[in-house]
């Protein structure tokens, strides 16, 4: 494998080269969107969108309402949009925290897309009257959430999500 970046050589043997290539991620990504919409909502959780540009958003929201609210980036290695994974923790971390969700189809790149479209959404969610108290990630979401936490005080939470906790 060829990289510009250095890899510890006890993880050469482990490390194997991903086909990205944007017409695969293209296609991909148009599956992705269209099976995210076919996924079964969760009961007690309805979903609106804040339709875009330059994104769509999509809302989580407790059936009982919401006092706060989070925004959650999902993962995908920056290369893919929302997949019906992501739709199930959404709506578990809406139903479980009694939180508005904004799940963000934020672009999953190339560099610097993910990153400023982080701060766009945290825009949007503040136009929809709100400012988010905790903002949440996982994976690659993770590292956006970071990177759009506006100030001091929001609570942040990144995980590495497992299959078993989803099921």
């Amino acid at each position: 494998m060829n990289t510009h970046h250095i890899i510890d050589p006890a993880l050469r043997t482990i490390v194997l080269p991903m086909p990205f290539h944007p017409v695969m991620a293209a296609l991909g990504n148009a599956v992705l969107g269209s099976l995210f919409s076919w996924t079964r909502d969760i009961s007690g959780v309805k979903l609106r969108i804040l339709p875009g540009p330059p994104f769509d958003i999509h809302v989580f929201e407790p059936q009982q309402g919401a006092k706060d609210s989070i925004l959650y980036f999902q993962g995908g290695a920056f290369y893919c949009r929302p997949s019906p994974y992501h739709r199930k923790p959404a709506g578990l971390y809406a139903l479980e925290t009694g939180c508005r969700v904004y799940l963000p189809d934020y672009r999953a790149g190339p560099y610097p897309g993910p990153y400023l479209d982080s701060m766009t959404a945290w825009k949007r969610v503040t136009t929809d009257g709100v400012i988010p108290r905790g903002f949440a990630g996982d994976s690659a979401g993770a590292k956006a959430c970071i990177s759009s936490q506006p100030r001091a005080g929001t609570c942040l939470f990144c995980i590495q999500p497992e299959r078993r906790w989803l099921r």
